[in-house]
């Protein structure tokens, strides 16, 4: 049985919609065969540094016990912290067998795809930051 943990963060003038994102990531997972939730973690906030997002902070502390297998969430917008952080914590979470599956991007850390996302968003942030020293 894979282990899933959803998380979600959404800004507090949305936080009505929680009940309606749960439902979702349930009936999703329940499509899949081998599947099963094992916790909802869900930040109402509009910070997205990682020291304001308790809910983020106990599901990584929950990813060092093997809690779960995967993170589902719904796009790595939403996967709690700055650029570096994020890509510095999934590639903490992969070195642990634990994959981050994002539905709006359809990207699965685990996979051979992952690597190309990475080397195309290196790339992104160097010619950003080209851009930003001229």
């Amino acid at each position: 049985m894979v282990k899933i943990a959803v998380y979600i963060r959404i800004r507090k003038e949305d936080a009505l919609v929680i009940e309606c994102q749960k439902q979702y990531f349930n009936e999703l997972i329940k499509s899949k065969n081998n599947c099963e939730i094992v916790e909802f973690y869900i930040d109402v906030s509009k910070y997205e540094r990682a020291e304001n997002l308790p809910e983020y902070n106990r599901m990584i502390k929950d990813a060092e016990t093997h809690k779960f297998d995967y993170i589902i969430i719904k796009g790595f917008r939403q996967f709690g912290c700055l650029t570096a952080q994020k890509i510095e914590m999934i590639q903490k979470l992969k070195e642990k067998g634990i994959g981050v599956y994002s539905i709006a991007e359809g990207m699965d850390t685990l996979s051979s795809r992952w690597s190309s996302f990475m080397m195309e968003l290196y790339l992104s942030m160097e010619n950003e930051l080209k851009r930003i020293r001229k």
